[in-house]
């Protein structure tokens, strides 16, 4: 599904590029999403954000966690059935139980 989602989105992306219209490019890939996060100060922030984002169905693996720069590289499972909305909508939710802010996919 994820995948399908994918070649649909880069399959819109060249339709509006053809048209000439602005584009934002967001920082996802068939395979990784970086998105950014607030709040973290410490290695003890990075390693419960872990163990929360770890717990998802759709992440496969926590890739990096940046503390400096304020974001997070997840590989994605490319089984889910998720979108990229529901996505985003459970990683608000989960890093806000976490006690961080969740600031969007990193663009």
């Amino acid at each position: 599904m994820l995948s399908s989602m994918i070649k649909k989105n880069a399959l819109i992306i060249a339709c509006i590029t053809l048209l000439g219209l602005p584009l934002q490019v967001m920082a996802i890939t068939e395979k990784a999403l970086t998105i950014n996060i607030k709040g973290m100060t410490c290695p003890f922030c990075a390693n419960s954000l872990e163990q929360a984002l770890k717990g998802r169905p759709y992440i496969k693996l926590v890739k990096e966690i940046n503390l400096k720069e304020g974001f997070a590289v997840l590989d994605l499972n490319e089984e889910s059935t998720m979108s990229l909305d529901e996505i985003e909508k459970d990683l608000a939710q989960t890093i806000k139980e976490a006690t961080f802010i969740y600031d969007g996919i990193k663009k």
